[in-house]
């Protein structure tokens, strides 16, 4: 199974190609969420990098530092960033944990800790990515810490699991987790082998989630305009499961890296234009962010994934790869002269 999933750690260091869009389209998106993508510009500008690095990113198949992702039905979009494509994984580790808005919460810390020994005794790959959002008014920050393989990952998978690892033909091997700092949870991220669809009721069954993966199976079925039977048609898969600080799952997602599932960009776009079409959701700000550049080239595609939240409806959600900000985007940033800039605001 190669390593190929966006924010896995494969990116254009597993042959990945193709283009980026550019990092000033965030200024182009629309309402309800033009305010959230305008205070991104200005805090993405801040800490990503500013110029094109000797070294492409791990984080999107094209090599680009940025990944953003939009979310449907109710809008919504969020940032993903190398800080410095050219440090070591342990530096950009040490470069996301010291950008974060706020500290760890304990259990956090603790889970850090078990990654960082991990990451000191095995070979890591990225080291960590870092995740922004708007929500609720607020600038959220998230740390993607890299699991590397070879360490013993499975004894806090239980822990946090609460039951035993199911599914062993599968090779489901946890990859990377997130921490929230504004919420206190955690997120854990997982690779595996193609799966059928029954078994995605047995991987919510484990996290006592709702067994929901017939929704999976019908948004790849419209996706893909094939009757799912058999094993889900995916060569690159994974899910994730996020954890409140209080306990419980909150959200389950199934995702699949978009070439593995769609084919080229192109493809892709046109897949997700008409299922969000058909189904009524609002695809203008995909639709802007994602359109060819002047050579008729679509900016490469990272994820495509399905979000299962306790008591709402399926959300889909599909990563698109971003260019770094200009020079100039970051040095307005720093003066607090960007589209959204209203850090004051935020810290008053």
């Amino acid at each position: 199974m190669s390593d190929a999933l966006s924010m896995d750690g494969g990116g254009a260091a597993h042959g990945g190609a193709g283009g980026a869009a550019g990092f000033a389209r965030l200024g182009d998106l629309s309402s309800p969420i033009a305010s959230d993508a305008g205070r991104l510009i200005d805090e993405v500008a801040r800490v990503a990098p500013s110029a094109p690095c000797s070294t492409p990113s791990r984080l999107t198949p094209a090599g680009a530092p940025l990944e953003a992702a939009l979310v449907w039905p109710t809008p919504g979009v969020r940032v993903s960033l190398d800080p410095c494509p050219d440090a070591t994984a342990s530096e950009r580790a040490s470069l996301c944990r010291a950008a974060l808005s706020r500290p760890l919460a304990a259990a956090q810390a603790a889970v850090a800790a078990r990654v960082a020994d991990w990451q000191r005794d095995f070979a890591g790959r990225y080291g960590a990515w870092l995740g922004l959002r708007v929500a609720g008014g607020e600038m959220r920050d998230k740390l993607y810490l890299d699991v590397p393989q070879g360490c013993a990952w499975q004894s806090l998978d239980e822990e946090m699991a609460g039951r035993p690892a199911v599914l062993p033909r599968r090779q489901i091997r946890l990859t990377m987790i997130g921490l929230d700092p504004a919420s206190g949870g955690v997120e854990l991220y997982y690779r595996c082998a193609r799966l059928y669809p029954a078994e995605l009721d047995t991987l919510m069954r484990r996290f006592s989630c709702p067994e929901r993966g017939q929704e999976v199976v019908d948004f790849i079925g419209a996706l893909t305009q094939r009757t799912v039977r058999f094993e889900l048609p995916s060569y690159d898969m994974g899910f994730s499961v996020a954890l409140q600080a209080a306990g419980g799952a909150s959200v389950f997602t199934w995702y699949s890296n978009a070439t593995a599932l769609l084919g080229p960009a192109a493809r892709t776009r046109a897949a997700l234009l008409r299922v969000g079409g058909e189904r009524g959701w609002p695809m203008e700000d995909y639709d802007a962010l994602s359109r060819p550049d002047e050579n008729g080239q679509v900016p490469e595609h990272g994820l495509v994934g399905v979000m299962l939240a306790q008591g709402q409806p399926m959300h889909a959600t599909a990563t698109i790869a971003l260019s770094p900000p200009s020079t100039g985007a970051r040095a307005a940033a720093e003066a607090g002269l960007c589209v959204g800039a209203d850090r004051e605001a935020r810290h008053a």
